[in-house]
């Protein structure tokens, strides 16, 4: 009974959808329906190595409002802070470009076409020492097989002339407990590290966690490995690394929306099955879907949010700050 109940409560809220927004509701209908109908695991030739991110912070961060995002903006996913300045894009559907903005007031400074690329669901933006990199591999409706990331050179892009490579991939083959395929992911964070891009999936079902996986950085098409399962309750739509502090944060949001900071530890030879807790805060924020992380430092954050338009809930796109240990 209780089961048929909640069914039924999420086939009520996605026919909400003619009317409120579309994107919302499609995160709040499917978190309940496969937190209900889901109980697979997943299995591949070599022994699933979990890395536990439970150990919860019961005071929340602090994370006042730095501004409103500008119309231009609206739905700002990825974010990164490089040359003094936050890089920003939206999300699928959008203008291929980049822009940069003022990490005193959030507004744009500077807008930076990407001539030749699509963006079909650009997710997550990235970066090395001398590139971006574009994550065009948003998939929440799980149909799409071949997946791209822009490798865009940093000094062409400030020189209006961008250098642009494109890394190819698709998910590997693979099965849960009970022998049927997993995949395709869905996907919204990765970081670099050295030369290997570290993907983070998005995950609906009942664990409710991230599979980890690598690619190279080299342009061409690829088939990203299988690293590790990460434990984090949390659905995850964005990541930052810092090199000095050895360290990985991810952000992303509940299934009541409401955001959360997940922190990693990395070894010093970046090694995620090295990994074995990390710790999990929450932002006294509700209702906030957060897209992307981003940090000069490793202490002082930024995060970006798309539009919320739920019923009576309201919230428009912002930029966020809050400071971690």
């Amino acid at each position: 009974m209780l089961r048929d109940f909640f069914c039924v409560a999420a086939r009520d809220i996605l026919s909400l959808s003619m009317t409120v927004n579309l994107s919302f509701l499609w995160r709040v209908g499917a978190s309940l329906l496969f937190s209900l109908l889901s109980c697979t695991g997943l299995a591949q030739g070599d022994t699933i190595h979990e890395i536990a991110a439970n150990r919860f912070e019961t005071r929340g961060l602090r994370a006042p409002r730095l501004s409103l995002l500008d119309k231009r903006l609206s739905e700002g996913s990825g974010l990164v802070a490089w040359n003094g300045q936050l890089w920003s894009h939206n999300d699928s559907g959008a203008d291929a470009e980049l822009f940069a903005l003022d990490t005193a007031t959030g507004k744009i400074v500077a807008r930076y076409p990407l001539p030749g690329l699509r963006n079909v669901d650009w997710e997550e933006l990235a970066q090395d020492e001398a590139n971006f990199y574009i994550g065009d591999f948003g998939n929440n409706g799980a149909n799409r097989k071949r997946l791209s990331i822009y490798k865009v050179g940093k000094r062409s892009v400030l020189e209006d002339q961008p250098k642009i490579e494109t890394l190819s991939f698709e998910w590997p083959k693979l099965y849960d407990s009970k022998g049927k395929p997993e995949g395709p992911f869905d996907c919204e964070a990765m970081v670099v590290v050295n030369d290997t891009i570290f993907l983070f999936t998005k995950e609906w079902k009942e664990r409710r966690g991230s599979l980890i996986f690598l690619l190279p950085t080299t342009s061409g098409h690829h088939v990203a490995r299988y690293v590790a399962s990460l434990k984090t309750r949390l659905l995850v739509t964005g990541a930052d690394y810092n090199n000095e502090r050895k360290q990985v944060t991810l952000i992303g949001y509940n299934r009541l929306v409401n955001p959360r900071v997940l922190q990693l530890q990395l070894p010093e030879n970046g090694d995620f099955r090295k990994i074995r807790e990390g710790k999990n805060c929450r932002i006294r924020r509700h209702f906030r879907q957060v897209e992307g992380i981003a940090s000069f430092d490793g202490r002082h954050f930024y995060a970006v949010s798309e539009a919320i338009g739920f019923l009576f809930i309201r919230h428009s796109p912002s930029l966020y700050t809050f400071d971690l240990p």
